[in-house]
């Protein structure tokens, strides 16, 4: 995930400065790692999944089910999802009271001191109850200004909500749900010149509902104008994927944009530079308008996806493109 400097050059260098930065270099380095340990290449040497066909008796259509030989996901997993969601969270919080207190707690009553957390605003009336806080005050018109633009209803981003909703669930309430879905972002290959986007029925093609992955479960049927008889098993694209208030969303892409608004939320705060944060916001952009031009190419034959796929650079998601 590291391209070219750490986030952490930037912060004030000082001791609490400097904490916030190892923290916030902990915090990369963990989701890093948990979305190597979990991600394709590796999961392509723990479990084989497949959509196997079962043909009609007329031979007019074939109903995939799901096979599955291996382990789909790991138990302490949703423990060191856990452990990284916690750590996120707490930055910012440590990052809130450190641009507007720090060591000087003498400026604010026990009250004033409890309110000070790292606010999410999802409106602008949420925002302004902000800027009324004695808190808010601490920080120039510049520096208020620069938080805003990171806040929720100006981004439009959804990840601090979903940050802040499976922290306070884990804590109050249950442990966070993980589990393996269908991946939206691949098309499953029934045949040649036949494919379609998991959940997204097309001319021939009919998914069951998209919910976490049961080996013998029934998958999508398939009556395409191609020979039934000729279909055969195969690979069925997947993605680890976090339930958050009932959505399921895929566990790589909340993690990268975690990290990436963990560290333009640090920079933003405290002073530093958003440099190492544009520099991944631009990268994994790159990377998911890359895998929806490929899935594009392949489930609906876009000629124009296809070439902006093969002119793109290093493979997203650990896929490249052929020449």
């Amino acid at each position: 995930m590291s391209l070219t400097s750490s986030p952490a050059d930037s912060l004030p260098q000082t001791e609490v400065g400097q904490a916030l930065g190892v923290r916030l270099e902990y915090l990369i380095t963990q989701t890093q790692e948990f979305i190597h340990m979990t991600g394709y290449e590796a999961r392509k040497d723990r479990v084989k999944i497949e959509g196997v066909p079962i043909k009609s008796a007329l031979g007019d259509r074939a109903d995939y089910h799901v096979d599955v030989r291996g382990a789909l996901t790991n138990p302490i997993w949703s423990e060191q999802l856990r452990d990284i969601i916690s750590r996120a969270r707490s930055l910012l919080d440590n990052v809130m009271w450190e641009a507007v207190a720090g060591e000087d707690k003498s400026r604010y009553s026990n009250q004033e001191r409890k309110a000070i957390y790292f606010p999410i605003a999802h409106t602008a009336g949420d925002w302004a109850a902000f800027e009324r806080t004695k808190h808010a005050q601490q920080l120039s018109a510049a520096a208020r200004a620069d938080f805003r633009s990171v806040q929720p209803f100006v981004t439009g981003a959804p990840v601090v909500a979903w940050l802040n909703k499976t922290n306070n669930r884990d804590k109050h309430r249950y442990p966070l749900r993980i589990a393996t879905l269908p991946d939206r972002l691949f098309a499953m290959v029934f045949a040649e010149q036949v494919a379609a986007i998991p959940g997204e029925d097309a001319p021939g093609i009919r998914w069951a509902p998209i919910v976490p992955i049961v080996d013998g479960a029934h998958l999508v049927t398939c009556s395409a104008p191609v020979t039934v008889g000729q279909l055969e098993p195969v690979e069925l694209p997947v993605a680890l994927c976090i339930e958050i208030e009932g959505d399921w969303i895929d566990l790589q892409v909340f993690l990268q944009d975690v990290v990436e608004f963990a560290a333009r939320a640090t920079a933003v705060l405290l002073g530093g530079s958003t440099a190492w944060a544009d520099e991944h916001r631009q990268r994994f952009d790159a990377e998911r308008a890359q895998m929806l031009d490929f899935q594009r190419a392949i489930a609906r034959n876009d000629m124009k996806a296809e070439q902006r796929w093969r002119n793109s650079g290093p493979g997203a998601l650990g896929y490249f493109p052929q020449s």
